[in-house]
């Protein structure tokens, strides 16, 4: 190769070996400054209204559950 070819190509390869790196860096701007974020708030937890027995299951079938299928389930789980 030409002495020139080698020096064009040898800059490309620098250029974008350059910007691969810097490139997310540059991206983001947050990791560049000191910003300092409040802590997350924990989410509520549900409360439980009333508490089951050992060996018990609760079912609530939907409003448009047909009643065949509701009584189907109980004779199966022995409700």
């Amino acid at each position: 190769m030409f002495p020139q070819a080698c020096k064009f190509h040898a800059t490309i390869v620098s250029l974008l070996s350059v910007s691969l790196i810097y490139a997310p860096l540059l991206a983001l701007p947050n990791a560049r400054t000191n910003i300092i974020l409040p802590p997350l708030k924990p989410l509520p937890v549900p409360v439980i209204k009333a508490a089951h027995q050992p060996n018990e299951l609760r079912l609530k079938f939907k409003d448009n559950a047909p009643a065949d299928l509701q009584q189907q389930v109980r004779v199966g789980w022995r409700a």
